[in-house]
């Protein structure tokens, strides 16, 4: 097994079902997940919840990218 050496949340598929800690949704094994390991939290790949996510850490390091200047 891999492991990682950031808390850096990362997708995953689950082994086991679970609930979504944003919307209450259930998620089921096999299903696609966010997972935040500093805070153990799971997040479905709902377009509120997971993807939403997604799309505010990208845009985070564009911002990033930008304005340390090492954007593309």
């Amino acid at each position: 097994m891999r492991r990682r050496r950031s808390n850096a949340p990362y997708w995953l598929t689950t082994r086991y079902g679970g609930i979504c800690d944003r919307c209450k949704q259930a998620i089921r094994k096999g299903e696609e997940a966010l997972y935040y390991p500093s805070t153990r939290t799971t997040l479905c790949a709902g377009d509120s919840c997971g993807k939403q996510e997604q799309r505010d850490m990208d845009a985070n390091a564009q911002d990033e990218a930008m304005y340390s200047g090492t954007y593309n």
